[in-house]
């Protein structure tokens, strides 16, 4: 385990970018593989929702609440299961900081976490993965 840390800002609103002719057409021939990706994708999230009892549809993250966030990601990173942060309330973020309190923003945003999900992951590794989420017991 690394002991790395996913915690993030945004200081200041940022700009508009347009990619290039190089990327766009990299990026063409990367939607030729879509269709497959997406079918090894939905395989992953199936097999996810049976095993720890979620109904999930996205394909690009697979989000869990969990009790104690920061437990939880360094008892699955010494497991050797890499998890990520994708949505911290942006309301307490420096560019968009607001008074307000958004309760349930708050709530899901210390408690989300996403597993792994990718092309490549096997179904041994997600059961794997599955496994050790129910070990750390702090699925809610």
């Amino acid at each position: 385990y690394s002991g790395g840390d996913w915690k993030y800002e945004i200081e200041f609103t940022g700009w508009k970018a347009n990619q290039s002719d190089i990327l766009a057409a990299i990026g063409l021939v990367q939607l030729d593989k879509l269709p497959k990706m997406d079918k090894m994708r939905q395989e992953i999230v199936d097999q996810y929702n049976k095993e720890l009892g979620y109904s999930n549809r996205g394909l690009h993250l697979y989000p869990i609440c969990v009790n104690e966030r920061d437990k939880f990601i360094k008892f699955m990173g010494l497991a050797g299961v890499q998890c990520s942060v994708h949505f911290l309330p942006i309301h307490k973020m420096k560019a968009f900081k607001t008074k307000k309190r958004l309760l349930l923003t708050e709530w899901f945003g210390e408690r989300l976490v996403s597993l792994p999900l990718f092309p490549g992951l096997t179904k041994s590794e997600v059961s794997q993965i599955c496994e050790e989420v129910k070990r750390t017991k702090l699925l809610i």
